[in-house]
C-alpha cells in the first residue's frame, strides 16, 4: 500500500490522517487504528468521548504489522481502549449523561471523529461492560475490600449518580490488569437499569441500600448469598431437588474456605438470594453453567405506575416468554411486546435471537401492591416486585422514547391517557416520504380556553392506518368519529392515487377538554407498527360568544341529515359549555330597576314581560293593561329590557305613557342581552305575588278579564301546574290552541307543533282542557313551582323549547297542563325575534335547540304520545 492508497476514512488527504474503529467486544474492550499519514512512525493522540466527557484518552502507539507491511515503514498506529485503563472518576461522569448516548473516537489534535466500521457502543454498553468485568477483576486481585464476595447483591437503586460511584469503586482494582475477561461467576443476581435505545440496552448495576445507607461497589458477603441450587431436572421429584439442594450449600461453604466441593455437586446451578419484604426494579439473574457460559437470564429494569397505567420492561434469555401474576393470580396486560435485545446477546456472547426484550403495559391496571414476573420451565426464574412511585413520569418518558412500539400502543388504544400521549406525541417524528398510508391537512383550528378546541380540514387514510387529532398537551381524538364531507378538491388531487378512500376527506372534529392552545395541533397516522406527525396547525381563538361560535361553526359544511350526530360527538358540548360560561357570568350583573307609579300593595299575579328589538309592542300592551281594571288593581308588571340599544328611548317613552295612562309598572334594565329565558328569569325574581304571568311583548289583548279567566284554574286544582290561553293571528285565525310533539326524521328529535295553526278558531267545544304543553308566550303558573323546576332553562341557544322544557319539568312533579280557551289574545308571532336572523343559520338554530331538547325528554314526550286531552281536572 502506497501513501496515495492509504483509505482515508474520515476528513480527506489534506487533514493528514487516516483510520477506523474496527472492534467493540464486551470482553475485549474497543481496538483499531489511527495513522498520521506522512509521519506514521509518530503516535496520535486520541480520546474516548460520551458527548462532551472525555472518558479515558491515550495515544495510537503499537506497531501495526499490516499498514506497516503495506507502507513499508514501521506505522505506529494501533489504538486499544482497555477497560482497566477506565478511571473511577470518569465512571461518575458517564453515569450521568444520558443512556443511549453513543461512543466517539476523538483525535485530540483536530477534534476530528474516527469512523467506525462495527456497531457503534453506547453509555449504557460501556456501563454494563464495566459491571461486568468489575467482580471478577476484584474476586482475582483478591483485595481485601472485597472478603470472600462474588457478583452482586443490590437492592434498591438509589440514583445513576450513586450506581456511577459504585462502579467506579469496583474499577478502582483493575489498574494492574492489562485484558480483563467476563467473571467465571456461575451465578449472578443484580439490579439493573433500563437503558433507552433503538436496540434497547441494558443499563448499569446500583448501589444496595443495606440500614438505610448507600454501600459502595461490593457484592455480598456469604450470609447474603446463602445457596446454590440445581433446577430440577425431567422426571425430577420435589423431595429431590430440596436433596439437591442442601448438597449444593454444602458445596458453595466448601468452595468459601470449607473442604473441597464434592464433584456430584457441579451442574448448572442458580443463586437465591433472601427476597425483603418488599422489592423494586431493577433486579436481574443469569443463570450458568459450570464453563461460566449463561444459559438464562431474566431482568425487570422497570416496574412502575403512572397516569392509570402500569409498566414492566426487562429482557430474557433462555425463556420463550415471561410470565405475570398477581397474589397467585394471572395478571394479564393489556400489550406485551417482544423485541430484539442485541445488547444482552453481545454482553453475554449469545446469538442475537436468543436474548429478547420485552415491555408489558397495563391500562386502568387493578390495584396491586405486588408483580411476580417469571420466564422458564416451571418458572425457573423470577422476581416479586412492587411498583414503583418515584418519579414515574420520568420512567415513562424513558420506556416511550426507547420503545416506539410502546408509542404507538398508547396512540391506539389509551388516548384517554393525555400524560402519555403527550410523551408519545414528543417521540414522533414527521412523516417520510416512503410512508403512504395517509395524508392530511388541517385549515382550522380555534381554541375555547378552558373548553376545547375544533379542528377542521381534510384527511385521508388507508386502514388499518388511522388518524389522530392531538393537541401538545396529550389532549387526543381519533378521527374515526369526526364528522365528515365529500371534498371535491381532494378527490381530483389524490383520487388517482387513494382511490374511493378520498371520498369524505373533509371533516370536524373536536377535543372536549382543556387544549394547551400555545402549542400547536397535529394529526398522527399510526399503524401497526409505527406512528408519524402528517399534520400540524397552531391553534387560534375561536369566538366565546356563543352565538358568534355558533354563527361560525354552522355554516361548515356538514349534511343536515348528519347534523344532529355532528351536535352529539362534537361542537354540541363545546356550544353548551360556552352558554353555561356566558350565564354564569350575566347572573354577577346586576340590572337596574325604575318603577313608575305607585305599586299594588297586595298583588295577586306579577306580569312578566321581556322586551327586545322592539319596544313599540310593549307600548300598546299598556294601553291595553290600563283598560282592565283587575290588572290595575291587582296585578304588578315587570318589563324587562334586554336590549342596551333601547334603553334611553324605552324608558323615557314608559314614563311618558305611565303618566298619562296611570298605570304603575317597573323596568327592569338589563344592561346586555340574556336572551328570552334569561330576561325572564331576571324578571321573575323581582315579583312579590303568588302568580306569575309570562308574557312575549308581542301578544295583545283585545279585552278585560283575560287575566281572572286563565287564573281561576290554578286556584281551583293543586294539581294544575301551567296555564295557557288560546293566541290568535291578527287575521283570527289560530296561531296557539295547546302544544304537542311531531317526530321529526331529518333531525332526529321531537319537535313542537301547534295544532290547529292557520285554522279558524271554533266557538264550541270546552272552555278549558288538559294537553301536553302550552306556549311560554302567554303561561301562567305559581311562583312556588316555577323556584322549585329551576324557572326557565337559560341554555337554550337564542329562544326555543324553553316553554315545552318547562312543561315537562312540571308533569315530571305530578302537575297538569292546562289550556284556556274562551279567552283570546293576539299574538304578532316572532315580529321581534326575527331581528336575529333568519336563513340557514335559524334553520340549524332550531336543530341545535331541538337536539338538546330531544336528549333530556325523549323518552317522557315518547310516553305522552298517547295523551288525550281532558276537559275534567
Amino acid at each position: 500500500m502506497s501513501l496515495g492508497s492509504i483509505p482515508t476514512f474520515f476528513g480527506d488527504r489534506q487533514t493528514g490522517f487516516a483510520g477506523v474503529i474496527d472492534f467493540a467486544e464486551a470482553g475485549e474492550g474497543i481496538r483499531g487504528w489511527i495513522l498520521r499519514i506522512d509521519q506514521p512512525d509518530r503516535p496520535v493522540a486520541w480520546s474516548l468521548m460520551a458527548g462532551d466527557e472525555e472518558i479515558v484518552a491515550g495515544f495510537a502507539d503499537a506497531v501495526r504489522e499490516d499498514i506497516s507491511l503495506a507502507l513499508g515503514r514501521e506505522a505506529h498506529c494501533t489504538l486499544s481502549i482497555e477497560w482497566s485503563r477506565v478511571a473511577p472518576e470518569a465512571v461518575k461522569r458517564l453515569s450521568r449523561l444520558a443512556d443511549n448516548l453513543p461512543l466517539r473516537v476523538v483525535l485530540s489534535e483536530t477534534g476530528q471523529e474516527v469512523p467506525w466500521s462495527v456497531e457503534r457502543p453506547t453509555v449504557s454498553w460501556l456501563l454494563l461492560v464495566l459491571r461486568s468485568v468489575a467482580p471478577a477483576v476484584a474476586k482475582r486481585s483478591e483485595a481485601s475490600s472485597w472478603d470472600r464476595r462474588s457478583g452482586y447483591d443490590l437492592e434498591r437503586e438509589e440514583s445513576r449518580e450513586a450506581k456511577g460511584e459504585a462502579i467506579a469503586g469496583g474499577l478502582s482494582s483493575l489498574a494492574s490488569l492489562a485484558e480483563p475477561k467476563r467473571p467465571s461467576v456461575r451465578v449472578r443476581r443484580t439490579m439493573l437499569e433500563r437503558e433507552p435505545s433503538g436496540a434497547d440496552k441494558i443499563a448499569e448495576a446500583s448501589p444496595s441500600h443495606v440500614g438505610g445507607a448507600s454501600r459502595a461497589w461490593m457484592g455480598p458477603t456469604l450470609e447474603e448469598w446463602p445457596l446454590a441450587v440445581a433446577p430440577p431436572v425431567s422426571g425430577t421429584t420435589e423431595r429431590a431437588a430440596e436433596a439437591q439442594l442442601a448438597a449444593d450449600q454444602v458445596a458453595d461453604t466448601q468452595s468459601n474456605g470449607g473442604p473441597a466441593a464434592s464433584s456430584e455437586t457441579r451442574g448448572h446451578r442458580i443463586a437465591a438470594e433472601s427476597t425483603p419484604s418488599l422489592q423494586y426494579a431493577p433486579q436481574s439473574v443469569v443463570r450458568e453453567a459450570p464453563s461460566g457460559r449463561p444459559t438464562m437470564g431474566l431482568a425487570v429494569d422497570s416496574l412502575f405506575a403512572f397516569d392509570g397505567i402500569m409498566c414492566a420492561e426487562g429482557w430474557v434469555f433462555g425463556a420463550e416468554h415471561v410470565t405475570l401474576s398477581a397474589e397467585g393470580a394471572e395478571l394479564p396486560p393489556s400489550t406485551i411486546i417482544y423485541l430484539d435485545r442485541a445488547d444482552v446477546a453481545s454482553a453475554f456472547r449469545l446469538q442475537d435471537e436468543i436474548a429478547r426484550g420485552f415491555v408489558a403495559i397495563w391500562v386502568s391496571p387493578p390495584q396491586v401492591t405486588a408483580v411476580t414476573i417469571a420466564a422458564g420451565p416451571a418458572s425457573a426464574l423470577s422476581f416479586t416486585l412492587s411498583p414503583t412511585f418515584e418519579n414515574p413520569q420520568e420512567h415513562a418518558r424513558r420506556l416511550i422514547e426507547t420503545h416506539k412500539r410502546a408509542a404507538v400502543f398508547i396512540l391506539r388504544k389509551a388516548l384517554d391517557r393525555p400524560k402519555w400521549v403527550q410523551l408519545a406525541l414528543r417521540s414522533l417524528s414527521d412523516a417520510p416520504e416512503h410512508f403512504k398510508n395517509a395524508r392530511a391537512f388541517i385549515e382550522e383550528a380555534k381554541a375555547l380556553s378552558g373548553i376545547g378546541g375544533m379542528i377542521i380540514g381534510w384527511s385521508i387514510c388507508v386502514p388499518p392506518c388511522a388518524v389522530i387529532a392531538v393537541s401538545d398537551d396529550g389532549t387526543a381524538r381519533q378521527l374515526n368519529d369526526a364528522s365528515r364531507w365529500t371534498r371535491d378538491d381532494i378527490n381530483a388531487a389524490f383520487g388517482s392515487e387513494f382511490g374511493t378512500f378520498t371520498f369524505d376527506a373533509g371533516f370536524i372534529t373536536t377535543l372536549h377538554a382543556a387544549v394547551d392552545a400555545s402549542g400547536p395541533v397535529s394529526l398522527v397516522a399510526v399503524t401497526d407498527a409505527a406512528a408519524y406527525i402528517i399534520a400540524r396547525a397552531p391553534w387560534v381563538p375561536a369566538p366565546v360568544d356563543p352565538v358568534s361560535f355558533a354563527k361560525w361553526a354552522f355554516e361548515l359544511p356538514t349534511p343536515s341529515f348528519t347534523f344532529g350526530d355532528r351536535l352529539s360527538a362534537h361542537d354540541g358540548p363545546l356550544l353548551e359549555c360556552l352558554i353555561r360560561q356566558r350565564n354564569a357570568g350575566l347572573r354577577q350583573l346586576k340590572a337596574e330597576v325604575i318603577s313608575f307609579g305607585a305599586r299594588n300593595a297586595d298583588p295577586i299575579c306579577s306580569i312578566v314581560i321581556p322586551v327586545y328589538g322592539r319596544h313599540d309592542f310593549a307600548l300598546h300592551q299598556m294601553l291595553e293593561f290600563a283598560e282592565d281594571p283587575f290588572i290595575g288593581s291587582r296585578a304588578e308588571i315587570i318589563f324587562v329590557l334586554d336590549d342596551p340599544r333601547l334603553a334611553e328611548t324605552f324608558v323615557r317613552q314608559a314614563d311618558d305613557h305611565s303618566r298619562l295612562i296611570g298605570l304603575p309598572l317597573q323596568i327592569a334594565v338589563s344592561g346586555v342581552n340574556r336572551g328570552f329565558s334569561g330576561a325572564t328569569n331576571l324578571g321573575a325574581r323581582l315579583t312579590t305575588a303568588p302568580h306569575i304571568l309570562l308574557l312575549n311583548s308581542d301578544v295583545i289583548p283585545t279585552e278585560s278579564g283575560w287575566l281572572e279567566t286563565m287564573l281561576a284554574p290554578l286556584t281551583k286544582s293543586e294539581s294544575i301546574g301551567a296555564v295557557g290561553a288560546r293566541l290568535l293571528y291578527p287575521n283570527g285565525t289560530i296561531q296557539h290552541d295547546g302544544m304537542d310533539f311531531e317526530w321529526e326524521p331529518s333531525l332526529g328529535a321531537f319537535l313542537n307543533k301547534h295544532p290547529g295553526m292557520g285554522y279558524p278558531a271554533a266557538s264550541d267545544g270546552p272552555s278549558a282542557t288538559t294537553c301536553k304543553a302550552v306556549t311560554g308566550a302567554c303561561m301562567l303558573l305559581r311562583r312556588t313551582d316555577f323556584e322549585t323546576v329551576g324557572m326557565l332553562d337559560d341554555e337554550f341557544l337564542i329562544g326555543d323549547f324553553e316553554d315545552s322544557d318547562l312543561c315537562l319539568k312540571l308533569r315530571e312533579m305530578g302537575r297538569e297542563i292546562v289550556l284556556v280557551r274562551d279567552v283570546s289574545l293576539v299574538h304578532l308571532e316572532r315580529q321581534s325575534f326575527q331581528l336575529i336572523g333568519g336563513g340557514s343559520f335559524r334553520e340549524r338554530v332550531v336543530r341545535y335547540n331541538a337536539w338538546r331538547h330531544q336528549r333530556r325528554w325523549s323518552e317522557k314526550i315518547t310516553d305522552l304520545q298517547a295523551f288525550q286531552g281532558s276537559a275534567e281536572f
